[in-house]
């Protein structure tokens, strides 16, 4: 759909609006190793096949800060007349967190003050233990949803007190103004897998649709096939 020269290309997500599709991405130059050092792109068609490359839209914080390694996966979504980005940072630790950037246009894009939102904590929901495939905590990927006059994000996690074959979950935070938030506890979901990685929640109707990605490394053994694979619930939520 969209290649760039010189440049790696990785997860995308995406916003409507008009007549316009924006394109986010995770990229970097092509000498940089997958996962070091992400940034984010920005594209914009109006047919889904040709794509204008605005540039680079956000890049790590300095170093020391919580953003400072690499960004990775996020979300947008409007709320109340501005546009908010959630997205990950330090997603391979030392502790990956959740934060916010903030636009009036969808091209220029400021981090917020109050950054981070959430970070991987030990608390009665949800785990700083690393997984077991790749020794990293679980903090990242946060989907925006938006319900009545309040505003989650649901995260990749780690379930507290679960098996570590089976740990992963999809963390729910809860605000009302997106400056002050509160952890959830997570999502019902079936033990299958360490990692749980880009939930998703639709509401179609009256019912809710919870999607969710995993692959060989993160999959229990025996649960079902060793492949990466996108799963999809039906699930009551509110």
């Amino acid at each position: 759909m969209y290649k760039k020269a010189g440049y790696h290309i990785w997860d995308t997500w995406y916003f409507s609006k008009n007549d316009k599709v924006h394109m986010y991405h995770l990229t970097c130059k092509d000498d940089i190793d997958l996962h070091k050092r992400w940034s984010f792109g920005h594209n914009v068609s109006k047919d889904l096949i040709n794509w204008e490359d605005c540039g680079i839209v956000l890049e790590p914080g300095k170093e020391g800060e919580w953003d400072g390694i690499t960004l990775a996966t996020g979300s947008v979504k409007e709320f109340q007349g501005i546009y908010y980005m959630a997205y990950t940072g330090n997603f391979a630790g030392p502790v990956p967190g959740a934060g916010l950037a903030v636009s009036k246009d969808l091209y220029n894009w400021e981090k917020v003050k109050e950054n981070p939102i959430s970070q991987c904590i030990n608390n009665e929901y949800y785990t700083d233990e690393p997984n077991l495939a790749w020794n990293q905590p679980r903090w990242r990927d946060p989907w925006l949803y938006i319900e009545d006059d309040s505003i989650y994000h649901f995260v990749c996690a780690g379930k507290k007190g679960a098996p570590p074959e089976t740990s992963g979950t999809v963390a729910v935070v809860k605000s009302k103004e997106m400056k002050k938030w509160n952890y959830l506890p997570p999502l019902d979901v079936p033990p299958i897998a360490q990692d749980l990685e880009c939930p998703k929640v639709y509401k179609v109707n009256s019912m809710y649709f919870l999607k969710v990605h995993s692959y060989a490394g993160y999959r229990l053994e025996g649960s079902g096939p060793t492949y990466a694979a996108i799963f999809c619930y039906l699930c009551r939520f509110f």
